[in-house]
């Protein structure tokens, strides 16, 4: 599980790149200009959050936690606090990430226990 979590966390930021190069520092030009420094800012956070996810750390976990409750709460604010938009047929993009961002909550606690521990992590990265 934590390496599905960890790819798609990886994509998640190969997409932030994609966009930061396509599109430039203002990928979303109707976005006032701290939500597209953050949503730039995933580059480093979705892709180190996803290394240590593969690397089975813990820290990855909490990391990815943190990451999706962000992500989701700018682009719940931006869908409804500055589109002044719904969840609907335009916002496929926000709804995949919402059902990602629940799935990697709900599944937390539970993942939480299958990753090796302190001495535990060590041996696992050495091996």
């Amino acid at each position: 599980m934590a390496v599905v979590i960890g790819a798609v966390m990886l994509y998640g930021a190969v997409v932030h790149v994609v966009d930061l190069a396509l599109w430039g520092f203002r990928s979303r030009a109707w976005a006032p200009m701290w939500l597209n420094a953050f949503w730039n800012s995933l580059i480093v956070f979705d892709a180190l959050s996803g290394v240590l996810l593969l690397k089975a750390r813990r820290g990855g976990l909490y990391l990815t936690c943190l990451t999706m409750l962000a992500d989701l709460a700018s682009n719940l604010y931006a869908v409804y606090g500055v589109r002044h938009s719904g969840l609907g047929a335009g916002s496929i993009d926000v709804i995949v990430l919402l059902a990602f961002g629940l799935f990697v909550l709900a599944t937390a606690p539970w993942l939480r226990g299958q990753l090796p521990t302190g001495a535990r992590a060590s041996e696992a990265s050495t091996a």
